[in-house]
């Protein structure tokens, strides 16, 4: 992967003591090796988000507007997870309730890398 790690510590299982592993990608579009190379790590980037939560926040406590592929600290679950992630998924409603933001968030990395005072998603969620 070339993702910048979201975290002070990778997520991948290289601690893990397990064998190395391969993984086959189908030869979809053709055989140009500059195609297949920017697919391989497009997949490569798409697995090493291997931590994930879901969450649904007050939008007008929150007071920012979650979007997708960007980036969001997340602050007051502990240091291991808390930190920068990425927004795979949002919904956002507004009724008669209010303004809500469902949310699923991806992340490569574990460990607070937040400084403090940042914008994060705290208390609210």
């Amino acid at each position: 992967p070339d993702l910048p790690l979201m975290g002070p510590e990778s997520a991948d299982s290289s601690g893990s003591r397990l064998e190395a592993f391969t993984w086959r990608m189908s030869r979809e579009g053709g055989s140009d090796p500059v195609a297949l190379a920017a697919a391989a790590r497009r997949r490569a980037n798409e697995l090493s988000m291997k931590v994930r939560a879901e969450g649904e926040l007050d939008g007008s406590l929150y007071g920012h507007v979650l979007r997708i592929a960007e980036p969001v600290g997340v602050d007051g679950i502990g240091s291991w997870l808390g930190g920068t992630w990425y927004v795979d998924s949002v919904h956002h409603r507004f009724d008669e309730n209010g303004y809500r933001e469902r949310f699923v968030l991806l992340r490569n990395a574990y460990g607070d890398n937040l400084q403090t005072g940042s914008n994060v998603l705290a208390a609210i969620l």
